[in-house]
C-alpha cells in the first residue's frame, strides 16, 4: 500500500516500497535505496504546518525531508 500527499505548494508526494517519488515543477524525482537510508518495506509521508515532508518507516525510522533547500535529516534512537 502507497501513501499519496498533495503538499501545499502543490507538489504531488507518493510513497513506495523503499522510495519516495516526488512530482514538482512538472518533473518527477526519486528518493531511494540505497542512496537514502530508506528500509526496504512500506513508507508513510506527512506534512507539518511549517510545509516539511517527513517519511515514516514501519520499523519506527524517521526522515524530514525539506524540499525548499534539499537536505535531508535522519533521526535515530
Amino acid at each position: 500500500q502507497n501513501d499519496i500527499l498533495e503538499l501545499k505548494d502543490g507538489s504531488i508526494c507518493i510513497s513506495g516500497i523503499g522510495r519516495v517519488f516526488i512530482y514538482k515543477n512538472n518533473e518527477w524525482k526519486i528518493y531511494e535505496r540505497p542512496k537514502l537510508p530508506f528500509p526496504s518495506n512500506r513508507l508513510r509521508l506527512f506534512q507539518t504546518s511549517k510545509e516539511k515532508l517527513w517519511v515514516i518507516g514501519l520499523s519506527n525510522d524517521v526522515w524530514r525531508i525539506d524540499l525548499s533547500d534539499k537536505k535531508w535529516s535522519t533521526y535515530t534512537d
